[in-house]
């Protein structure tokens, strides 16, 4: 379910599409009306049982410049569904749900406080082909602001959903960022594994796990160096609340989140761990060197973690941009949207969890279906690597858009980001995930490939 309608008369392109073997396409609305058009959009291919994967780019604008562009993933079917809530302050949560039936479907909601706590019981009834979109402080969901929790739903009928986190800056500026809804009867046991983090020098990282079962669960959340050909990833301490730690440990109650923050600074806390009941940890991130490494969330026992991370980059004093990235699950193949230029990049980072290097094949089809030659990567045991698409060995040509594709010899965890520099030359940050999201290749500073977009 996407926030924005793709309306005819605002298609710049032709309705239809026609994508190359391993390829890719996109269509672009003009954004020139004057009133907002909330919506679903829906890709229907000409022949039965093709499989498509799409992403839809929103982004927003105040005064004629960009403030914020959110990478919005095409979602399952689902009937269940539990997602990450956050009203304290300037943040706030929105959910958008599309019925794509033939037939109404009653969607039931609940929401879950950090504690554990259920309540604020909802019902509506979503018309056949309808869309449903809210901020979840408003009726009929009415969660309490000032709460960190989860919001659960049933549907009667299987739907599509998507849930957004929405804060306002320092600037008065709207950020918006992409939240995961998890299944709960289908996510893994596995370990989670975020691919990349930053903090200090202007970024931070806050980490977000839901728990997707009735059992209460607990366990580490450790932070871990790139690591290098001859060696695995280490610990790295991080800025938690007073301290620095490469350790965290987690306690989630059933259905409910935690949420931790790093920001490099060792100064004081924005918010004092009792203010939120010791289930969410915040710094200022005022630290002028920047680590990079990944994350992993063990549980204790066999028991389902879903996932986010949230990208914060800061310019004198501003949060600039806010980018929700999904953990993903691992996986050996993938395919991702790229586009390449003087405003657009991605970046691509690929943690290794397994006790063997992981060797990564990747090439990329342009628009017309031509591919390149395929190139490879080594990522070591228990390590991670990342990079911008263009640079060594990605060397995909600047003024491109392409489908980049990777497959690994081990299970990896690999997510990507688009970066893009808007008119006023702030540095734009958002999730750009397609049917998988993929890799990295050569070890650099963060901090000094953004420099390079400026």
């Amino acid at each position: 379910a996407f926030i924005a309608k793709i309306n005819s008369e605002d298609i710049v392109a032709s309705s239809h599409f026609q994508i190359a073997e391993q390829g890719g396409t996109s269509v672009e609305t003009r954004g020139t009306r004057t009133d907002a058009v909330f919506g679903y959009a829906t890709a229907e291919p000409a022949t039965q049982g093709t499989r498509l994967n799409g992403l839809a780019i929103v982004d927003h604008r105040q005064s004629g410049d960009l403030v914020t562009e959110v990478g919005v993933p095409t979602p399952p079917f689902i009937e269940i569904g539990r997602m990450f809530v956050d009203t304290i302050g300037a943040a706030q949560t929105v959910i958008s749900i599309a019925n794509p039936n033939d037939a109404d479907t009653t969607v039931d909601f609940f929401f879950t406080d950090e504690a554990g706590t259920t309540s604020n019981f909802a019902t509506t009834t979503l018309a056949a082909h309808a869309h449903f979109s809210r901020f979840v402080t408003d009726s009929p969901l009415l969660v309490p602001a000032g709460v960190t929790g989860t919001l659960n739903f049933t549907s009667s009928l299987p739907v599509v959903a998507s849930g957004f986190r929405g804060f306002t800056n320092e600037g008065g500026d709207f950020l918006l960022s992409n939240v995961p809804i998890a299944e709960p009867l289908k996510v893994s046991d596995q370990p989670v594994v975020i691919p990349q983090f930053a903090e200090g020098a202007a970024w931070n990282t806050q980490v977000v796990l839901v728990n997707t079962t009735e059992d209460r669960m607990n366990g580490e959340v450790r932070f871990l160096s790139p690591g290098s050909p001859e060696q695995p990833g280490s610990p790295v301490d991080v800025g938690i609340g007073d301290g620095f730690t490469s350790v965290v440990e987690y306690d989630i109650p059933p259905r409910s989140a935690q949420h931790i923050q790093t920001a490099g600074s060792t100064t004081k806390s924005d918010f004092s761990f009792a203010a939120r009941s010791g289930v969410s940890f915040t710094t200022p991130g005022s630290d002028t060197v920047q680590l990079n490494g990944f994350a992993v969330a063990e549980p204790t026992s066999n028991t389902a973690l879903n996932g986010l991370q949230i990208l914060e980059y800061r310019q004198n004093n501003v949060t600039n941009s806010e980018a929700g990235v999904v953990v993903p699950p691992l996986r050996q193949a993938g395919r991702l949207f790229v586009e390449v230029n003087d405003k657009v990049r991605s970046m691509m980072a690929i943690a290794n969890p397994a006790d063997e290097e992981a060797v990564v094949e990747f090439s990329y089809t342009d628009t017309a279906g031509t591919a390149s030659a395929p190139a490879s990567v080594t990522v070591p045991a228990g390590g991670q690597v990342f990079n911008f698409v263009g640079d060594a060995p990605i060397s995909v040509p600047s003024g491109s858009t392409v489908a980049l594709n990777f497959s690994s010899s081990v299970p990896i965890s690999a997510t990507a980001l688009r970066f893009l520099t808007s008119e006023n030359n702030s540095l734009i940050r958002l999730t750009n995930k397609s049917r998988v999201k993929y890799a990295s290749l050569a070890r650099g500073a963060l901090q000094n490939q953004a420099s390079r977009l400026k």
